[in-house]
Parts: C-alpha cells; sequence; structure tokens
C-alpha cells in the first residue's frame, strides 16, 4: 500500500506539478516527504505486530534493534521505489518532449534532427528536401544526403516512418525509405532517387511492393507541386533508347540483388517486362560478369557476383 502511494504521488502528482516545470528542489524535498511519510504510516501499523512477536527476546533492547533494522531496510525499499517511479517517469516524458520537439522541427522547417555533428561541434539539422534515402544500421539510421554525403541519426526507421509518415515518404524495403521529394523514376519493380554524385536506384520488397508503388504513384506529383512533374518529364522523355535499356537493365540488377536466387520468370513477372528482354538484359549482366545463375534449370536462379575489395 505504501509503495502504491509513493508510485501515484510521484507519477501523477509531484512530477508533473514540479519537476516537468523546473521546480526541481521542490519535487526532490516534496519526493522525500513523501516518502517519510508512507514509511512512518507504515511502521506505525506494523511497529505494534513486530514489537509484541520480539518483546519475548532476552532484553526489550534488542527487539528495539530489530524494529530499527527493519525500518531501516522498509525505508530502502520505499526510496527505491521512488527512485524507480522517477527514472520510469523521466523516460516516458522526455521521451513525448522529444517527440513533439521532432514533429515542431519537421512540420514547421521540414527538418530532422540528426547525430552528427559539423566542424564546430553543433548537430546537423537535415532538411527533408536533402535526403536521398534512409538505411537501417542496427540502431541506427544513416541518412543518404543528395550531395553525396550522409549522417547518422538514432533509432530505427520506424520511427522516421512515425515522423514523416506516409504523406512524405515510402518504406520500399525492410531497410530502405526514401522521401517523395527526391524521387526521379518509378516503376512497379523499382525506383530511382536523385544524388547529385550519381542517382540509385532501389527495387520493391515482395511484401511491400504493391503498397509502395501505390503511394509513389499517388504522392510523387503531389509532393513536388509541378516541379517534380517536370524534373520527372526531364529525367524520362529526353532519354535515348540507349540511356532507357541501361536503366531497364540497372534496374534488373537491383531486383536481383534484392531477390537472390529469383528466376528469370520471376523477374518478368515482377519487372513486367517480355521475356525476351529479361533474357537480353540477363544475358548482358552475365557477360559483364554482374551476376551468376546457380542450380539446376528447374530450381536455380540468380545471383548478383561480390565485388571484390
Amino acid at each position: 500500500m505504501a509503495v502504491l502511494f509513493i508510485i501515484y504521488i510521484n507519477h501523477w502528482v509531484l512530477f508533473p506539478k514540479l519537476y516537468a516545470k523546473s521546480r526541481i528542489l521542490e519535487y526532490i524535498l516534496a519526493t522525500l516527504f513523501s516518502v517519510v511519510f508512507a514509511f512512518l504510516f507504515e511502521m506505525v501499523l506494523v511497529a505494534p505486530d513486530i514489537l509484541d512477536y520480539m518483546y519475548p527476546q532476552p532484553t526489550p533492547n534488542k527487539s528495539i534493534t530489530y524494529l530499527a533494522m527493519d525500518g531501516f531496510f522498509v525505508f530502502l525499499r520505499d526510496m527505491s521505489f521512488a527512485l524507480v517511479s522517477f527514472s520510469l517517469t523521466s523516460f516516458l516524458y522526455y521521451k513525448e518532449l522529444n517527440h513533439d520537439k521532432e514533429s515542431f522541427l519537421f512540420n514547421e522547417y521540414h527538418k530532422i534532427e540528426t547525430n552528427s555533428f559539423d566542424k564546430s561541434k553543433k548537430k546537423i539539422f537535415v532538411s527533408i528536401e536533402d535526403i536521398s534515402y534512409c538505411k537501417q544500421q542496427k540502431n541506427y539510421t544513416r541518412l543518404y544526403l543528395t550531395d553525396g554525403s550522409s549522417v547518422l541519426r538514432y533509432g530505427t526507421l520506424t520511427a522516421i516512418m512515425e515522423l514523416l509518415g506516409e504523406s512524405y515518404a515510402v518504406q520500399v524495403s525492410r531497410s530502405i525509405i526514401i522521401p517523395y521529394a527526391n524521387i526521379v523514376d518509378y516503376n512497379k519493380s523499382g525506383v530511382v532517387v536523385k544524388s547529385n554524385i550519381e542517382n540509385t536506384m532501389f527495387s520493391y520488397s515482395d511484401n511491400l511492393a504493391t503498397h509502395a508503388y501505390n503511394l509513389i504513384s499517388k504522392n510523387v506529383k503531389k509532393t513536388k507541386k509541378g516541379d517534380i512533374e517536370i524534373s520527372r518529364e526531364q529525367n524520362t522523355k529526353p532519354k535515348t533508347v540507349r540511356q532507357k535499356k541501361s536503366q531497364q537493365r540497372d534496374l534488373l540488377y537491383a531486383f536481383i540483388a534484392e531477390h537472390p536466387g529469383c528466376a528469370a520468370a520471376e523477374i518478368k513477372r515482377n519487372r513486367s517486362i517480355s521475356q525476351s528482354t529479361v533474357n537480353r538484359l540477363l544475358a548482358q549482366l552475365k557477360e559483364e560478369g554482374k551476376i551468376v545463375y546457380t542450380g539446376s534449370k528447374k530450381t536455380g536462379g540468380y545471383h548478383v557476383v561480390a565485388e571484390e575489395g
């Protein structure tokens, strides 16, 4: 009962009214007072029973000593629960506070806070317009920028998707998120994202392909507000036949990299191109030494050849 009292007072009364308003000293004193009050209340209830039980000991002083030791451990227990309550409450408080701060930063300025620092040791804030794609790396997410550089941000892809939402970005695979702002081309098999050095291509994961393609089709034009529409036309219309074939081959290569062991029929089905085109592109990639076919004709499939170095 005393423990529940301490947790309730700390979590719902003292913390929001004192600590959250930067009244730290008052919060510490009030918390200590609540622990002492709970301790005294508990000791008043149990002390008579303890004394009656221990009184037959050789001397009354022995009974008082046992009571003092019991009181000491009860006080430590109450203080421990007060500390646990504070730790959990402060964790939830700062998590919500940081989330609100990030939401405000993104909604007002379209920027994301990172864990990378510039030369002056100031934390870097990245504009959504500058992010080419985001890639999961264990407990961190690396943000690859259109200028070819990259920065780290602590947290998972799920946290970034919660911040951006499907109105600003799309998840194309388990480890890749792409903002609509820098998508320069896409089809039912993959997507191309902008980079000042070299555009990067990704294919969809099987379980995300339809959903991702529909989101991109819906949001790319709307996100760019005409500007992206122009850039997409510039990216596709002036292309020569040679350039189109080269991009088609690169997208097919990206699909094989994402789906090792896939067969030609699976590639044709997911790439939505003719079987003759698939065979021609596969032959080119095999000749260039970029892919290899392993296994039997019925159960085998294509794999990307690992680059040396």
